[in-house]
């Protein structure tokens, strides 16, 4: 018994600090200013484009839709908005950082906001959430290569 409330009150004492953080980087700025500003590309279909009705479109653009309400509810924030100020600032660059089966530009050094996005992804990974949109951009997953199944499966494993 002693040994189940020690460890109830390490969990609770180690837990506290990350509970209580103050936010700081883009979670900070996500929260003061009640937006996020999604980038993407007008041309790189089918990951990201301009839709028939005007609208940012793709697969990158619906996983992105989905990070930006994970993290509305996280930071509790039920009507987030979301603005593009100057896309043309936006640009892809030649060298390689480092091999990612899929990956999102994000402010560097900002472990916060990196660690949102993650826990996102992988949600929507482990529901199978993920299926639809990829499957809206790309077709069945019944016919995907084996190892783009098996990037799916593994990066549904549990944090």
């Amino acid at each position: 018994m002693i040994r189940a409330v020690t460890l109830l009150l390490a969990t609770l004492f180690l837990a506290a600090p990350a509970l209580g953080a103050d936010l700081d980087g883009t979670l900070k700025k996500i929260k003061s200013t009640n937006t996020i500003t999604l980038g993407y590309r007008e041309d790189a279909r089918p990951f990201a484009f301009v839709g028939d009705d005007g609208k940012p479109a793709g697969y990158s653009v619906d996983l992105c839709t989905r990070i930006a309400a994970s993290v509305a509810k996280e930071l509790a924030l039920p009507n987030l908005g979301r603005t593009s100020k100057n896309p043309e600032k936006l640009a892809l660059i030649d060298e390689f950082f480092s091999y990612e089966p899929h990956g999102f530009m994000l402010k560097r050094g900002d472990a916060g906001f990196r660690l949102s996005v993650n826990r996102a992804l992988a949600a929507m990974y482990r529901t199978g959430e993920v299926a639809p949109i990829f499957e809206k951009s790309f077709g069945s997953m019944t016919t995907a290569a084996p190892i783009i199944l098996n990037m799916y499966l593994i990066n549904g494993l549990p944090e």
